[in-house]
C-alpha cells in the first residue's frame, strides 16, 4: 500500500479588499495531488508542464512540482455492529502488519500518523493520532461489539473531516472497515460531501 502525491506550487493572485486601493498582488500557493494510472500505480516524473491551475477560469503559473514529503494523517473507521464485530478477532491478529504499512505508506520515508476510531455507536476516538504501533494496537484490543447498535459512518466521516481542518492538515487519509446495514446517522449524506471535498482539497501558503 502506497499513498501516492505531489507537492505543487503554484502562483495565485490575493484579491485587493473591495473598496480599497489595494492591488491584486502574486502570491505562492501549494497543493498536494495524488497522480495514478488505470492500475492505480503512482505516475512518475511530472512537472510543471504537467499540470494545469485555474483561478476564476485564469491559468495561475505552476512554479514547482515534487514528492510530497509530510506525513500523512490516516484516521482508521472501524464498524463495531455485531454482524461485523466477529471479524474484529482476525483484525486484532492482523492489527501489526495492518497498522505498520498505513504508518510506514509513505513514499519518502516519513512515519504517517494513524487514528483509530469506532462507529458502531456514535463515533467514538480509540486512539488519537500516533505513529506509535503499540499504542494503536493496544487501541484494537480494546474493540468489542456492542449490541443493538447500528452504523454511523456518515456523522464519523464527517467529525474526521472536522477533525482533520482544526489539525489544518495537508495529507488526510480516511480507511473504513465495514459493510452493508443500516445507517442510523444524524447526517445525511449530502451534508458529507461537502466536508470530504474541502479535506482532500485544502491548500495552504
Amino acid at each position: 500500500m502506497l499513498f501516492a502525491g505531489l507537492a505543487i506550487v503554484a502562483v495565485v493572485l490575493a484579491s485587493p479588499v473591495p473598496g480599497s486601493r489595494l492591488v491584486a498582488q502574486a502570491i505562492e500557493r501549494s497543493m498536494i495531488v495524488s497522480v495514478v494510472d488505470e492500475a492505480g500505480a503512482p505516475i512518475p516524473d511530472l512537472g510543471p508542464t504537467d499540470f494545469v491551475i485555474r483561478e476564476d477560469n485564469a491559468a495561475r503559473e505552476v512554479l514547482k512540482v515534487g514528492p510530497a514529503t509530510e506525513p500523512m494523517h490516516i484516521a482508521l473507521l472501524v464498524d463495531t455492529r455485531p454482524g461485523v464485530a466477529r471479524e474484529h478477532r482476525a483484525l486484532s491478529n492482523r492489527a501489526a502488519p495492518f497498522v505498520t504499512t498505513l504508518i510506514n505508506a509513505n513514499a519518502t520515508g516519513a512515519k504517517n500518523q494513524v487514528a483509530l476510531l469506532a462507529f458502531g455507536e456514535r463515533p467514538t476516538v480509540i486512539t488519537n493520532y500516533t505513529s506509535n504501533l503499540t499504542e494503536l494496537e493496544r487501541g484494537i484490543n480494546r474493540l468489542w461489539a456492542l449490541d443493538d447498535s447500528g452504523a454511523y459512518l456518515l456523522d464519523a466521516l464527517y467529525e474526521v473531516c472536522q477533525g482533520f481542518e482544526k489539525r489544518e492538515t495537508r495529507r488526510p487519509v480516511i480507511v473504513a472497515i465495514t459493510q452493508e446495514g443500516r445507517e442510523l446517522s444524524y447526517r445525511h449524506y449530502d451534508q458529507v460531501l461537502g466536508p470530504l471535498r474541502g479535506a482532500g482539497h485544502r491548500s495552504t501558503p
